[in-house]
């Protein structure tokens, strides 16, 4: 906030002027450093948490894909387990979810986005476990589509590979799995962490990374 303020009371930027102009009064500063806490340590995160770059991130989806590609060629089993894993971290990316939100995911929690209806019934995802606070209920979000790619994944997924999974039929969850209606929570990381290892990532990176985005 305090950066926003001094982007926005900044008169080189003429903010100030046309807000004057039009309101009648002007954005100012309000975040000193007499009533704001001050930090006791540049970064109080663990060292090495950070988001995937654009090129690790692209590493990381190509090797997914093709470790499903090369189990499904040689007939070995598991190639349908990495298929969906590979479409559920692409998942977690396109649509920043976290863990809970992304395996708890059901066929239901897809919609249109009357904005973008080139995305047709999955222009966007309501996520019904999301983070809650400390003794609430999980709280629920709505999180728009922005990737074409991801639709395409999504619907590939749909349309010829969940349902190859024989407890699909009975179940809702949008990732079942071999032996249960749905995805098991830490089979996901646990795959994560396999393709980070094999790729040579740094071990501190976990699935959360993921939500995050960075440029370079």
């Amino acid at each position: 906030m305090r950066l926003f303020l001094e982007y926005a009371a900044d008169p080189r930027y003429q903010w100030t002027a046309v807000s004057e102009r039009l309101f009648g009064t002007h954005p100012a500063q309000v975040f000193f450093e007499w009533n704001t806490a001050v930090h006791a340590a540049d970064y109080e995160g663990r060292h090495g948490r950070r988001a995937l770059t654009k090129a690790e991130l692209q590493q990381f989806f190509d090797y997914a894909d093709d470790q499903v590609a090369a189990a499904r060629a040689s007939g070995r089993k598991g190639w349908l387990t990495g298929m969906r894993d590979a479409a559920a971290l692409k998942a977690t990316y396109a649509w920043g979810l976290r863990r809970r939100e992304v395996i708890k995911l059901e066929l239901s929690d897809f919609g249109r986005n009357p904005h973008a209806p080139e995305f047709g019934d999955l222009g966007v995802i309501y996520v019904r476990w999301g983070k809650a606070s400390k003794g609430s209920a999980p709280k629920r979000r709505s999180v728009l589509t922005v990737f074409p790619w991801s639709v395409k994944v999504m619907q590939q997924w749909l349309d010829g590979y969940r349902e190859l999974f024989e407890t699909a039929a009975g179940s809702t969850a949008l990732w079942p799995s071999e032996r249960s209606q749905q995805l098991d929570m830490g089979a996901l990381s646990d795959r994560f962490a396999t393709y980070r290892d094999s790729l040579g990532l740094p071990a501190e990176l976990s699935l959360h990374c993921l939500r995050h985005f960075v440029s370079a």
